[in-house]
């Protein structure tokens, strides 16, 4: 059986919250460049030569163009960034496959179709084994004998066919009527892999010894040795229940210890509660629950080991093979003293009736906490809570039905800025959106930007504002539908105005052409960028009736050694 995935229904209406910034995460980034570039102010002029543009405009124009070679950078990193996660469908329901809030390897073992036969098919398999030695038991005049508790009652050493040796004990135990059969199997001649298993049951034979009518299985284990000294042992004590029987509840308990000299595990502990329901019909086994701790070696802050300790409980039983509706998956670590954190647990929790949520608590070394919850009701709408150790607290939600969200980030006091806030929509199919952010200031200045995104037949379309405390700017961003070619126009309260154009090539290089204005200059760029980082281009320079061309060459971002370098 797969494991559950309790977030996916949360974790699937969570990432409209961030989906908007995320699904267009290249043309953001060249958005941040080009309104960097259109906000370069400009210094006095100089008196330049007769037939040459003064020295301030080549100034400007080594900037304007190093920040199109930045702006370029961003654009390759961005696209890689969206060809890693899978372009504008980026999210994080992916994510939530399994415990969906993983730190690391998924958890092994938890899934209830990897137990390896049900509960009754133990059974069974021990029933048969017993049954072989009944015949033996049955010479053995165990009442006649009064024999004390361990007193060995009978012994026998077979060798099977595989040269391995089967040797079996059966002892006296308390009260008289219960005996402890041990069966042990080793290779005298050697095992690749084993190097004895042991088997272990404690049987009640109850009133009449001559009949197996009114016996009563007390407890079964078996043991593992492996040639490295590792070992593996499952038990299912039921002794202080009366014995196995019908519609008992009862725990197998799974112990590995590693080889000697690990040096880092102590032992692992997985108990398994099961339902038996009828002993002879292995298919009505339930599930109730799974626990594993893993112990490693050292002191944790609380003083005992550091362990790993993860559960599946399901919201009812349920039979092998079954998938749970509903119910809750956790993890939980304790560190060793000696690290950063002290604490990481992970909890998913989801119902049968709909609805659930996930959690994590993150607790440092100092006692500072990280806490997250999502939640998600009945009524489809997902709620973000989050508590920062250094005191930000995050609050949002979303909306399925009406396919709104809105987040809340609110700083420590004596933050500056104070707050800032993210609301937005989308229509159903997701196609267009709106995001309005807002970032307040201590002086009570409030920041603005608002951002617009279509996508349709003729590709990607962004377009949006931002009023600072010292300008405004406006953009548009168009992009083919197969994102080879890029067309942005940038321009601010300044009367500076930023055009340019990307063209990506098959070989993964770039044409880029940019236009830059200013009052009383203008500078016109040709880059050719390999895929690589560097390339060539031409730079020409207008300042009033003045006009200059500059050749020049690049390498990751920055110029080389020419008449713009290093201005």
């Amino acid at each position: 059986m797969t494991t559950p995935n309790p977030g996916e229904g949360i974790m699937r209406n969570l990432k409209h919250i961030i989906h908007g910034s995320d699904r267009l995460w290249k043309l953001s980034s060249l958005v941040a460049a080009a309104a960097l570039v259109a906000a370069a102010g400009c210094s006095e002029d100089t008196v330049a030569p007769a037939g040459s543009v003064s020295d301030q405009a080549k100034v400007e124009a080594s900037q304007r163009t190093t920040e199109v070679l930045s702006a370029q950078q961003l654009a390759q990193r961005a696209t890689a960034v969206e060809d890693l996660v899978g372009g504008f469908d980026v999210g994080i329901a992916g994510d939530a496959a399994g415990v969906g809030m993983e730190i690391g390897a998924p958890i092994p073992g938890l899934s209830m179709a990897k137990a390896p036969v049900s509960f009754g098919d133990n059974l069974s398999s021990a029933s048969r084994g017993l049954q072989r030695q009944r015949k033996r038991l049955a010479q053995v005049e165990i009442a006649s004998m009064a024999k004390a508790p361990g007193d060995l009652l009978f012994e026998e050493t077979v060798t099977n066919p595989d040269q391995s040796q089967t040797h079996t004990q059966v002892f006296e135990d308390s009260p008289a009527s219960v005996v402890r059969v041990v069966q042990e199997t080793t290779w005298p001649q050697g095992n690749l892999i084993l190097t004895s298993i042991t088997n272990e049951i404690f049987v009640d034979r109850g009133a009449d010894l001559s009949s197996d009518l009114d016996d009563t299985w007390l407890s079964i284990s078996n043991s593992l040795v492996f040639v490295n000294g590792s070992s593996l042992s499952r038990v299912v004590d039921a002794r202080d229940l009366g014995g196995l029987q019908d519609n008992l509840r009862v725990d197998l308990v799974s112990t590995w210890i590693p080889r000697p000299g690990h040096p880092r595990l102590l032992d692992s502990v997985t108990t398994l509660t099961v339902d038996l329901g009828q002993l002879d019909l292995p298919a009505d086994d339930r599930f109730v629950s799974v626990r594993r701790v893993t112990r490693m070696l050292g002191t944790a802050f609380d003083g005992g080991s550091p362990r790993v300790v993860e559960s599946l409980i399901p919201e009812s039983p349920i039979a092998e093979g079954e998938e749970p509706c509903g119910g809750e998956v956790s993890r939980d670590l304790r560190f060793r003293n000696d690290r950063a954190v002290r604490r990481w647990t992970d909890t998913a929790s989801w119902a049968c009736a709909g609805g659930g949520s996930l959690s994590r608590t993150v607790t440092y070394a100092d006692a500072s906490v990280d806490e997250v919850t999502i939640t998600e009701g009945t009524d489809g709408i997902v709620h973000l809570n989050a508590t920062n150790h250094d005191g930000t607290i995050v609050s949002g939600s979303y909306d399925e039905a009406s396919h709104q969200f809105d987040v809340t980030v609110t700083h420590p006091t004596g933050s500056d800025p104070v707050r800032e806030t993210l609301s937005g929509s989308t229509n159903a199919n997701e196609t267009s959106w709106q995001l309005d952010s807002q970032v307040e200031y201590a002086d009570g200045f409030i920041e603005r930007g608002h951002l617009e995104g279509l996508e349709d037949s003729t590709g990607e379309h962004l377009s949006g504002n931002f009023v600072g405390r010292d300008e405004s700017v406006s953009f548009s961003l168009d992009s083919s539908p197969d994102e080879s070619r890029l067309v942005g126009h940038v321009e601010n309260s300044r009367q500076e105005i930023f055009d340019f154009e990307v063209e990506r090539l098959p070989d993964g290089g770039s044409l880029v052409h940019f236009e830059a204005q200013e009052p009383g200059r203008v500078v016109v760029g040709d880059l050719e960028i390999d895929v690589d980082g560097c390339g060539t281009g031409t730079i020409e320079v207008t300042e009033g009736d003045e006009r200059e061309v500059f050749d020049i060459s690049f390498c990751d971002g920055e110029m080389d050694a020419g008449p713009l370098a290093g201005l």
